[in-house]
């Protein structure tokens, strides 16, 4: 199991948007979409623009939130990243520079650990 229900993976979501701002990002969307390609959460910082995956995990589970990025799933957040650029990046003017970013969330008996890797998916 990956997380026990959606409202875990919000939380998830949640506790990331709230590192972000903390760092002076300013979050522009959670959970954007065209068609069956997603982003979970748009941010930015002066002209970069960072799409974020969030991914929530239990305490113990066997996979990382980051190792559990897998060839398919880096295919699917390219694949969303070029609609977001086709699609929204235009909204954005002064935008110069964008990045993938993965973020993984543990909730422990102290809140939310935040594992957080910048251009994750850079070959």
């Amino acid at each position: 199991m990956v997380f026990a229900n959606k409202k875990t993976g919000d939380d998830g979501e949640t506790a990331v948007v709230a590192f972000l701002i903390a760092r002076q990002f300013e979050v522009l969307a959670r959970n954007w979409r065209h068609g069956r390609d997603e982003i979970d959460i748009v941010a930015r910082h002066e002209d970069l623009l960072v799409l974020v995956e969030v991914r929530t995990r239990a305490v113990g589970a066997r996979v990382s939130g980051l190792q559990s990025i897998d060839a398919k799933k880096r295919a699917s957040l390219r694949r969303s990243a070029h609609a977001f650029m086709k699609h929204a990046l235009y909204q954005y003017v002064g935008v110069t520079r964008l990045r993938i970013d993965v973020a993984s969330v543990v909730f422990g008996p102290y809140g939310p650990e935040i594992r957080y890797a910048e251009g994750a998916l850079s070959d």
